[in-house]
């Protein structure tokens, strides 16, 4: 049985996926095992998963998004710890083993995470982006509802975390992972590793790059998250993330601000609203 599984769901990525999977392997951490789960694959990724032979454990599924092809990999590992891959980003060498050492002495640790570098299609570094959140449980679980802080191939967490969680909602296709990470802020500890330990990858036609639906899952994700903990204690995070809508409205309707007009941001806003207070909103 080893300490960390490491997932890596993949869908057409024949051209990255070579680089995810040798990142694992040279991790400095090595008691890991690897698990692919190809999501029905049209292009040659197949091909570049057989070419690992018996160091990584192959399966593959008909396309279901994702979070079914992440969960499939789980319920198929063996890890104490596991970790998600992105199948276009690739891990610095020491990622596992400052991870691995961060929660050694947190016992209540359900998940850690790292800052992370972003870089273009090429491999080339764009810019590093640093997530700090609060240590303290209540107040991470504020911030996090605040916005989504954790990069999805930065996380690490705990077999048990999704044993008394329940797996990845396989439904919500693009959002699946906040909904998590808001699940697990408000039963465990969530530490970071202040450490760029990932390189994620933008490219034309992945799924994080579907800005306006991402948009929208995420607000309906958080807003799950404040009935289910209550309006007391969720509503600071709540109004904390309609206020930044409101203070990114001059910024985000110029032509350079991500290509929105002003009617499309005050229709974000409005739709801000109505998910925090109408409970038929899902």
């Amino acid at each position: 049985m080893p300490e960390v599984s490491v997932v890596i769901p993949v869908y057409n990525q024949e051209t990255y996926l070579g680089a995810a999977i040798d990142s694992v392997f040279a991790q400095t951490f090595r008691d890991l095992e690897v698990v692919v789960v190809d999501d029905g694959s049209t292009d040659r990724t197949p091909d570049v998963v057989a070419s690992y032979g018996s160091r990584v454990r192959a399966l593959r599924q008909p396309n279901a998004g994702n979070a079914a092809a992440f969960n499939r990999g789980v319920r198929a590992s063996t890890g104490r710890w596991i970790a998600w891959l992105g199948s276009d980003d690739v891990w610095v060498p020491t990622k596992l083993e400052r991870q691995v050492d961060a929660v050694r002495s947190r016992p209540a640790a359900g998940l850690v995470y790292t800052d992370v570098v972003t870089m273009d299609a090429g491999g080339k570094a764009l810019y590093t982006t640093e997530f700090p959140c609060p240590d303290e449980r209540e107040a991470c679980l504020r911030f996090l509802l605040r916005k989504n802080f954790i990069n999805v191939s930065t996380a690490l967490v705990r077999r048990d975390v999704f044993e008394s969680l329940g797996p990845f909602d396989e439904k919500d296709w693009l959002c699946a992972d906040y909904d998590m990470w808001l699940r697990v802020a408000e039963r465990y500890d969530i530490v970071r590793v202040p450490e760029p330990l990932v390189w994620y990858r933008v490219h034309p036609g992945q799924l994080s790059r579907k800005g306006p639906e991402l948009e929208r899952g995420n607000k309906r994700a958080a807003m799950r998250a404040v009935r289910r903990i209550g309006l007391r204690r969720g509503m600071e995070g709540a109004v904390l993330r309609f206020t930044d809508e409101v203070l990114a409205l001059p910024w985000m309707a110029r032509s350079d601000g991500g290509a929105y007009g002003w009617r499309e941001r005050f229709g974000a806003l409005w739709e801000t609203l109505r998910i925090f207070v109408d409970p038929t909103v899902h």
